[in-house]
């Protein structure tokens, strides 16, 4: 189990590497599925990380929703961009 949680953290901290250089840069809207795709996967790794210890195991589902939370605030801000409205 110690080795399937290790990959999954070495999975995020890769995705999100790839995921802040996007956010800096000037045309970060042309990458939007790949951000949500990241972000969102990111997410589900969190939850999925075995922990037996309650405490670090909400630490992770806090991760979880950061996550959750990142791709939500990039969708708006790039329907603030693109002058759109939610249905």
């Amino acid at each position: 189990m110690a080795e399937c949680n290790s990959w999954a953290q070495l999975s995020i901290k890769n995705a999100q590497f790839v995921a802040e250089s996007i956010y800096k840069s000037d045309d970060k809207f042309d990458y939007l599925q790949a951000i949500l795709n990241m972000e969102l996967q990111s997410a589900n790794k969190h939850s999925k990380i075995y922990e037996p210890d309650p405490v670090k195991y909400m630490v992770n589902v806090q991760a979880s929703l950061k996550c959750y939370k990142r791709a939500c605030d990039f969708v708006k801000e790039y329907m603030k961009d693109k002058e759109l409205t939610a249905p």
